[in-house]
């Protein structure tokens, strides 16, 4: 681990990782803008000039329920499921949806708290109103793209994907050209979002594009003070040198969780650096607010359904008929039930099978059996491939 050393900025101090790679003096970021700016056209013009549900063959995976979602918030400002909502489908898709993720919601009458996680138990009682449901996926990703809905219509959501792509663009292009040329880095930057599964991602709608793209912003926020100087980044990136990159990195993060829980997974790398540099002020205010954001994300849930798990109740998916479609149309009549309440512990942590489903599922990950991240993510095996060959140019934070 190499040693901290301070770097002044006005009115804080923030203390960043010196290390062999030297900064460039100064970065140029007209090409990192210009395949920003290249990508948001080329994609957010193609978004802009079709019809979405003439070109989308129906709907694939989760995207009913998504699409479903971002309308509803969008004009109706709630995430009530109700009639309008399935006929506002079939007004667009002659196919109508599929897969749709409802559950049933609950009046919250009290909360206690226990000594197992989540460590807290709300107590409820059924919804009065029979005539709602709710949507049992994470509000956030269609909360985003709603008012891209508004004004866009559906293609306000591949409008959003655009807008992120080229986001992603903009800020790997920064991040590779503190360390390396102009051309390295839009080259390196283009290929770490075109050379990948993402360009697929953008047409769906899906979170799969918005969680990835969270992630990097939140990365990125906490990262970049270790490869730049503040005096060689850009005049409008001097606040990514304060104690503030961090707490916009952790709320990224933290809603990056909300929308995929295991993503908490990712905010234990910015903390335990902070332990490591003995920074415990750090620690505790980025603990704090990441579990702040992340509890108040789910307290949002508990107010709109009465339930802190959008995945968990009485929760049900549909394909073929839905809820209040006609008379005998009911939400336990016509669905499947699809609740999570718990993490199957007992099973994943197997002794008996642990380790063979733990190399292949490694196996699975890397190579693929129908997917993997050699195939979907190519840059990513690439970057692992050079950071374990520099060994020698490694520094303590990567």
């Amino acid at each position: 681990m190499s040693l901290p050393v301070d770097t002044k900025t006005k009115g804080a101090s923030i203390s960043v990782d010196k290390d062999p790679l030297r900064a460039v003096s100064s970065v140029d970021s007209r090409l990192g803008i210009f395949g920003a700016l290249l990508i948001f056209c080329v994609y957010g013009g193609w978004a802009l000039s079709v019809e979405f549900g003439q070109v989308a063959y129906g709907f694939h995976s989760d995207e009913s329920t998504y699409y479903m979602m971002g309308h509803s918030i969008a004009s109706d400002g709630d995430l009530t499921y109700r009639i309008e909502d399935l006929m506002r489908v079939w007004h667009e898709f002659p196919s109508g949806p599929f897969g749709v993720f409802l559950k049933k919601g609950r009046d919250v009458e009290g909360v206690s708290f226990i000594s197992k996680p989540p460590f807290f138990e709300i107590h409820s009682r059924p919804d009065s109103d029979t005539t709602r449901l709710f949507y049992g996926k994470s509000f956030v990703y269609p909360l985003v793209a709603a008012p891209f809905i508004a004004i866009f219509g559906t293609s306000g959501f591949l409008v959003l994907h655009a807008v992120l792509m080229a986001l992603v663009m903009l800020l790997a292009y920064l991040f590779i050209s503190a360390r390396s040329n102009a051309l390295v880095a839009f080259l390196l930057a283009s290929g770490f979002v075109m050379a990948s599964v993402v360009p697929a991602y953008f047409v769906w709608i899906t979170p799969e594009l918005f969680n990835f793209s969270f992630v990097i912003f939140g990365i990125f926020c906490w990262v970049y003070k270790k490869v730049a100087s503040r005096d060689s980044a850009p005049y409008v990136g001097r606040w990514l040198f304060t104690p503030v990159s961090d707490l916009i990195a952790v709320a990224l993060l933290a809603i990056a969780t909300f929308s995929k829980p295991t993503n908490v997974l990712l905010i234990i790398p910015l903390l335990v650096d902070h332990a490591w540099h003995l920074r415990w002020r750090r620690v505790l205010s980025c603990g704090f607010l990441f579990g702040i954001v992340v509890a108040g994300l789910f307290a949002i849930n508990v107010a709109i359904t009465g339930e802190w798990n959008y995945q968990g109740g009485e929760r049900r998916t549909f394909y073929e008929a839905y809820p209040f479609q006609t008379k005998d149309a009911g939400f336990d009549q016509v669905g499947m039930d699809r609740a999570t309440d718990r993490v199957l512990t007992e099973e994943i942590f197997d002794r008996e099978v642990f380790w063979t489903v733990f190399w292949h599922n490694l196996g699975y990950f890397v190579v693929g059996r129908y997917s993997g991240l050699l195939p979907y993510f190519f840059p990513a095996v690439f970057a692992v491939g050079l950071f374990l060959i520099a060994y020698r140019r490694r520094v303590g934070w990567q």
